[in-house]
């Protein structure tokens, strides 16, 4: 009878391991976060800290010319454009930025979310910023984009 319930055990413990269930797991990766310093091409300064822009001069539009929200971050005289929430919407999608009335920055990201061992992830299929030219930081993560003023 021992034997009978050890062997009995023993099989529903190995079909129970055998069942790939994701019940009861979250595991969620969001999208890296899309956020932008606007420097002046010759002098490599941030147009914010030295007066060029404003924060409140910024309007982001999408494909659709509906409003963007977007974050403005001080902290420690960065002055950086922060728009982590779109990289929440999959497919390609395009986004114009204003600043004030003579800078146009045409942006482009395509996100896809993907499944792999119960868990889900966003994957950057393309980034481009096609009116400028741009770069991204390796140790801070966000965009650099060179804006030429001396044609503002």
């Amino acid at each position: 009878m021992k034997t009978t319930n050890l062997i009995l055990c023993l099989l529903v413990f190995l079909y129970a391991c055998d069942k790939n269930d994701c019940d009861g797991i979250l595991c969620n990766t969001p999208p890296n976060p899309t956020i932008l310093k606007l420097i002046d091409t010759e002098t490599n300064e941030n147009l914010f800290t030295n007066g060029t822009f404003q924060p409140e001069d910024i309007n982001i539009k999408n494909e659709n010319n509906q409003s963007v929200n977007f974050t403005f971050i001080t902290e420690n005289a960065v002055n950086l454009i922060d728009l982590s929430e779109i990289g929440w919407n999959t497919g390609l999608h395009t986004y114009r930025i204003l600043v004030g009335d003579d800078l146009e920055i045409d942006l482009k990201l395509h996100n896809e979310e993907q499944y792999e061992d119960c868990c889900s992830f966003y994957l950057t299929l393309e980034f481009d910023i096609s009116s400028h030219e741009y770069g991204i930081s390796n140790t801070s993560g966000f965009y650099t984009v060179k804006i030429d003023t001396s044609i503002l």
